[in-house]
């Protein structure tokens, strides 16, 4: 039921509540979220499936995180969104 409401809200709490949850189960929910990433509708979703996938050290999705990175950037320059990413490639490259 998570994983499906995450792909479909836009609500802020609800989304940083989930992704913490995402964080703290099994990496099957991560790799599942990343399964579905392209039917998430709200793009700060998006963006916290990102750091989802960098917490739960999805190495091979390093390619997709910076093209996620640069898309943020372009797309929406004003709300910060491409730090998630960001911050999960410095996790990834064990920067934190």
């Amino acid at each position: 039921i998570l994983l499906r409401r995450f792909r479909t809200c836009a609500v802020d709490h609800f989304i940083e509540i989930a992704v913490s949850v995402f964080v703290r189960a099994d990496k099957k929910y991560a790799r599942q979220l990343r399964e579905v990433y392209s039917q998430i509708r709200a793009p700060y979703a998006q963006a916290g499936a990102c750091l989802v996938f960098g917490m739960c050290d999805m190495k091979e999705e390093i390619p997709f995180l910076l093209k996620e990175y640069e898309r943020f950037q372009m797309s929406y320059p004003d709300e910060g969104f491409e730090q998630h990413p960001l911050l999960a490639l410095y996790v990834l490259h064990g920067k934190m």
